[in-house]
């Protein structure tokens, strides 16, 4: 069967949504699906096709008169509905994407991965009214009509449960390559660093309480490890968070890096001794299962979806996502022993291999691929 991912074929990128595509590519054929990318964007004239990775990818033109509405170009509706006579399912990722609307009217069976975009706090935060009206009229009529909901974490799974929709949602997580698990890396006692790679998008990634949290803790232990902020501003957060550091008095034991790819990325994460995600809201964030999968121990809030799976493997600790217990997983993760720290490391690594590994993923997904094209 032919399956088309609608979205960006980007392996090294700082978008979960992108990594998660090009993951989900390269392991669907050897669970015997077929795979070809539709990546709709504003920067193509006509709809061209090209190779990367071995993988099929059409540049469909679209253009976007009100976002997010989203219009097909005059080359682009040709296409799909040439090409969607030999397609038998399509994946359309992430919310509130006027592109996802138009294509799930072709009349070709779909699946629907929100990658957390229907959280409470996203639903009720930025534009919130616009997005309610929005949800009524077009979101939900289109979730209505998929053959499944793709939920990439339990506390995800749950939210959509609230809002009492027809159609199925499973959870289905998002996933490591198995070459990333098989990197070499110090273990985390014998570094110095504490590290939070991501986009610096403020709210979502509670990265101004972070700081906060970090200044607390740092006034009780004066020898609390440098913090390394590394990702591509988000909103204006690199100017904010530099300016909130500088107020908290921290500034000089703040870095920024900038945005971070290939074996720089890696090299980030294997110089850190524990890693940081203190999220308001997450989908399933790819930093932290990298970290992970390399021997990260972890602070995390419960927000960033892996929580249960982590305390369960004691690969780290889960905070409340406020200043005070952010300061108190701090103190204590820094005055861990090494032994118990490596040995985190160790069960950070394990527990990654065993629940998020990519052919795994993919195999169950290819069954509820061809459960959804049955029904």
């Amino acid at each position: 069967m032919l399956v088309v991912h609608v979205g960006n074929y980007k392996p090294d990128s700082a978008n979960g949504v992108d990594k998660t595509i090009a993951g989900l590519i390269r392991h669907l054929p050897a669970a015997g699906i077929e795979v070809e990318v539709w990546h709709p964007t504003g920067r193509a004239r006509k709809t061209q096709s090209r190779i990367e990775d071995g993988v099929t990818i059409y540049d469909l033109p679209v253009f976007r008169p009100l976002k997010p509405v989203c219009c097909l170009g005059g080359d682009a509706r040709d296409f799909v509905r040439e090409r969607a006579q030999s397609v038998d399912l399509l994946h359309l990722h992430s919310v509130f994407q006027g592109e996802n609307l138009r294509l799930s009217r072709l009349g070709i069976p779909y699946v629907v991965t929100p990658n957390g975009g229907y959280d409470p706090l996203v639903l009720s935060g930025r534009n919130r009214l616009a997005k309610a009206v929005w949800f009524k009229l077009c979101e939900r009529p289109f979730l209505e009509r998929a053959k499944l909901i793709q939920a990439v974490s339990f506390p995800e799974r749950e939210a959509m449960a609230t809002l009492a929709l027809r159609t199925p949602v499973r959870y289905i997580p998002n996933g490591i390559d198995d070459a990333v698990l098989q990197r070499p890396a110090a273990p985390p006692s014998q570094l110095s660093q504490f590290v939070f790679l991501g986009r610096l998008a403020i709210e979502q990634k509670g990265l101004d309480l972070l700081l906060q949290g970090y200044a607390k803790a740092s006034a009780q232990s004066p020898d609390l490890p440098p913090l390394v902020l590394a990702g591509p501003d988000f909103r204006g957060g690199l100017r904010q968070l530099t300016a909130l550091a500088r107020d908290l008095g921290i500034a000089a034991r703040i870095v920024f890096v900038g945005p971070v790819f290939g074996e720089r990325k890696w090299e980030l994460l294997s110089r850190a001794r524990i890693f940081l995600h203190t999220s308001r809201w997450e989908g399933m964030p790819f930093a932290l299962l990298e970290a992970m999968a390399i021997g990260r121990p972890a602070l995390i809030t419960a927000a960033t979806n892996i929580a249960t799976d982590l305390s369960n493997a004691r690969a780290g600790i889960v905070v409340a996502p406020d200043t005070d217990a952010i300061a108190e997983g701090l103190r204590q993760m820094a005055s861990l022993p090494g032994e118990a720290l490596d040995t985190m490391g160790q069960m950070a690594r394990s527990m990654v291999k065993s629940t998020f590994a990519w052919p795994t993923i993919a195999g169950e997904l290819g069954r509820e691929y061809r459960a959804a094209v049955g029904d």
